[in-house]
């Protein structure tokens, strides 16, 4: 998989197998899937979305499946409602995250607007300044 990583979008042909690994029992495996996943299938959003989405209940794959997410952008609105449901947890790394990805997904939303609103009282300073950031982007473009 590191070689299909490497190769990136070319490597297309691959991404209905890696997305298979995605649901491996192996969690090495699965994570190896989910940072491959993105980089060689972001074009083709019916091959990585899903399977992406399906992998932010894994703590180990939650943050770089947000990460491709976000590369993804409006292309995986499917995505959103799982992205959204993120930042309730404890870890302000995933909650810094849902941020950024749900607004890279689809910034015109009224949840997601209300997501970066909520983020401003987070108890984290790192998902504060996500937020601060992401509010400026978002009223300047």
């Amino acid at each position: 998989m590191r070689a299909l990583l490497r190769i990136g979008t070319p490597a297309v042909s691959a991404a209905p197998e890696v997305a298979m690994l995605t649901r491996s029992q192996n969690p090495m495996t699965k994570h190896l899937a989910v940072l491959t996943l993105g980089p060689i299938a972001h074009n083709v959003p019916s091959l990585c979305v899903e399977p992406l989405a399906l992998a932010l209940v894994d703590p180990l794959c939650c943050r770089d499946a947000m990460r491709s997410l976000a590369f993804i952008g409006p292309k995986a609105i499917g995505a959103i409602d799982r992205v959204l449901h993120k930042f309730s947890d404890s870890d302000a790394k995933i909650r810094k995250a849902a941020v950024v990805t749900a607004t890279a997904i689809d910034a015109t939303n009224p949840a997601v607007a209300e997501l970066i609103d909520n983020a401003f009282s987070d108890r984290s300073k790192i998902v504060r300044d996500a937020a601060a950031k992401l509010k400026q982007k978002v009223n300047i473009g």
